[in-house]
């Protein structure tokens, strides 16, 4: 085991090679409950296990689909995200891909990626957040991990829709408690909007912009505030897991 500055290392042969894009390690909690472990596979049939827990793991595969995805641009990634138990559908055979989502709903997809304890224990320091809520334990994780930040009256606004560049610095939050960072590829770019995007918001979005984790929504505008939607919410978790080499590339 090689622990590093969060995350220690597991590796482990499996009986034979799995498929990246429907396997998945898993850390079995205290609850019997399974979580997404950051895993990559190999064509040897080794697994790379990185995890902020000790206990016990394994692997599963799952086939996962949504009638209501066929033919979309985020198909692949929606499918890929939910097999990886990082995604869910709702209801029977539905993800909606184009509705919006909320911060809670962010906050918990985020949670999940990184492998953390996201049970409803304790409290959050955000009065608008209910010990009984469905997010509670999400946020509770994802506010000591500093991924978020509450608004200035005390409140998380967990239902209030997340907008773009709320989603940016949180994701380069994830990053940076991983131990990584967006790493520029050339591809950094000035949009037409610039200025509109908030000064606590620039740097992210030049850095996931700047690493091809995040797009515009055109060539020539960002749309700092506009709310993201389902899919997009997928494929930018799909893209920062891969920069963080979290899952197969």
């Amino acid at each position: 085991v090689d622990w590093g500055r969060t995350y220690a290392t597991l590796t482990a042969v499996l009986p034979e090679p799995a498929n990246p894009d429907q396997a998945t390690a898993v850390h079995i909690d205290n609850h019997g409950h399974l979580r997404f472990a950051p895993s990559v596979f190999s064509n040897d049939g080794l697994v790379t296990i990185r995890s902020p827990y000790d206990g016990a793991y394994t692997v599963i595969a799952s086939d996962q689909s949504f009638a209501d995805v066929n033919g979309h641009w985020a198909k692949e990634d929606i499918v890929l995200m939910a097999n990886k138990l990082l995604v869910e559908g709702r209801g029977r055979d539905r993800f909606v891909p184009d509705d919006n989502i909320s911060r809670a709903e962010f906050a918990a997809m985020l949670v999940r990626a990184l492998g953390l304890d996201d049970e409803p224990n304790g409290a959050t320091p955000f009065r608008d957040v209910t010990p009984g809520a469905w997010y509670a334990g999400a946020v509770r994780a994802a506010n000591e991990a500093q991924l978020i930040d509450g608004f200035e009256d005390g409140t998380f606004r967990p239902a209030q829709l997340i907008t773009r560049e709320q989603m940016a610095v949180m994701l380069v939050r994830a990053m940076e408690y991983a131990g990584s960072a967006p790493t520029a590829n050339g591809t950094s770019k000035t949009f037409d909007d610039a200025a509109d995007i908030a000064p606590w918001a620039d740097a992210a979005v030049d850095g996931l912009t700047g690493a091809s984790i995040i797009h515009g929504l055109s060539e020539t505008t960002f749309g700092p505030r506009e709310h993201a939607t389902r899919a997009q919410s997928a494929a930018l978790l799909k893209r920062m897991l891969q920069a963080m080499q979290f899952i197969n590339p």
